[in-house]
């Protein structure tokens, strides 16, 4: 067997420090996940080719993980062994590599929910850190966020039933006793037996940890699903549903951004203002997105991306439960 050059040794070793760090499971697009190890290798290597960095991963000297970055080849179960042996992946990140390539291309929204569900049960297993692990397990149900609201309700009661009866979505009763325990681990809610019911140990959850993009994109997925939904179960008078279609420029794009961003946070200043006696969970959902562009964009950022989890610090939303 031929001895691999001094210079390919030290890429491999820098790339497998590099997915140590930056594993799969971190990520939901396997385009980027390749394209942050090789720019990162490249940095710390000086000249570095996309053919090299194909050759190093065992692709041979062509153009297979530039397709593959760019979304332009699927790759074979074959390419997928050979990425995850050469970097010395562990079991649960193997797993990871392949749920991420199937992502891409998955057009069913059931088959993509359970990916992200995989993804982060991956993400789950890999952690050694048992507080991360049950922080990760806060983010990989919607509900659970929502639950954790409802127990500061003035007339909230513990009783898995009566959580399901107000709720305005369908979740089982089982579920809701598993959440309570889990906020309970988390130190969130503690049981008060004065008074007979769960309260809030503090106000917001905060993550220790950095938010996993896969639980974010899950919980949007949900959310704009029952915002879908609530067009025909909630009468018109207690919801608010509407859109506009507009043409602007990049600078009109960014200027609009910050403006919801403004608003989330008056928005913010208007529920601390009617906080008292609340009886009602609101989920208010912005959204804002390119659905026709005049010229090519280029190669616009994955779903799953660093720019997916980044969100202000406040709102009724994933952002109020972000940490790092």
């Amino acid at each position: 067997m031929a001895r691999k050059p001094r210079d390919q040794e030290l890429r491999l070793k820098h790339m497998r420090a590099l997915a140590a760090l930056h594993p799969p499971s971190h990520f939901l697009d396997l385009g980027q996940f390749l394209d942050t190890l090789y720019v990162a290798c490249k940095e710390q290597v000086g000249r570095y080719s996309y053919k090299e960095f194909s050759n190093d991963l065992g692709l041979g000297m062509g153009n297979s993980v530039w397709l593959m970055i760019r979304g332009q080849r699927q790759p074979s179960e074959a390419s997928l062994d050979r990425i995850a042996s050469i970097l010395h992946l562990a079991a649960m990140e193997r797993r990871a590599l392949g749920l991420i390539a199937q992502y891409r291309n998955e057009k069913r929204r059931e088959n993509q929910e359970n990916i992200l569900e995989e993804l982060l049960a991956c993400r789950q297993v890999a952690t050694e850190d048992k507080r991360a692990a049950i922080e990760l397990a806060f983010y990989s149900q919607w509900y659970h966020a929502i639950i954790f609201e409802m127990i500061g309700l003035d007339h909230f009661s513990s009783d898995p039933a009566w959580i399901v009866r107000h709720l305005n979505a369908h979740v089982e009763e089982r579920d809701v006793s598993e959440s309570l325990r889990l906020l309970e681990q988390l130190g969130c809610i503690r049981f008060d037996s004065e008074r007979g019911r769960h309260v809030k140990v503090v106000e917001d959850f905060t993550s220790s940890h950095a938010v996993p993009g896969v639980g974010i994109i899950r919980f949007h997925h949900k959310m704009i699903d029952l915002g879908k939904e609530s067009i025909k179960t909630v009468p018109h008078q207690r919801r608010e549903i509407g859109a506009v279609t507009v043409a602007v420029n990049a600078n009109g794009v960014e200027q609009i951004k910050q403006e919801i961003q403004r608003f989330r946070s008056y928005l913010m200043y208007l529920v601390r203002e009617h906080q008292e006696q609340a009886d009602t969970i609101l989920q208010i959902n912005l959204q804002m997105f390119p659905i026709a562009e005049a010229k090519e964009s280029g190669q616009a950022k994955p779903e799953g991306s660093d720019e997916d989890a980044k969100y202000t610090s406040e709102g009724h939303d994933p952002s109020r439960y972000e940490g790092g």
